[in-house]
């Protein structure tokens, strides 16, 4: 009940506010966060994601589930990076 009550109040204290926002263009977000992704994070998140796999699946039942992990970790972080946009 607390929590919701604080919620409340933080909610109520910025509709009441009169805070003014700046905006950013999109050049300016791409020098602050660095852009898209580069070849070198792509290889390096492919070598993440795969090792990440390949340790989960390893433990269950050896050399094929690792394969199996490695695979899976690397198709889902395409996935991922390639709906949030980092291969444009």
């Amino acid at each position: 009940m607390e929590k919701l009550l604080f919620q409340k109040r933080k909610v109520d204290i910025l509709m009441n506010s009169n805070i003014e926002f700046d905006s950013i263009d999109t050049e300016l977000l791409e020098k602050v966060i660095g852009g898209k992704n580069n070849w070198q994070a792509n290889v390096s998140g492919i070598l993440a994601a795969g090792a990440a796999g390949a340790a989960i699946g390893a433990p269950v039942c050896g050399l094929a589930c690792g394969y199996i992990g490695a695979k899976t970790a690397i198709t889902l972080w395409a996935g991922v990076t390639g709906a949030t946009g980092g291969f444009k």
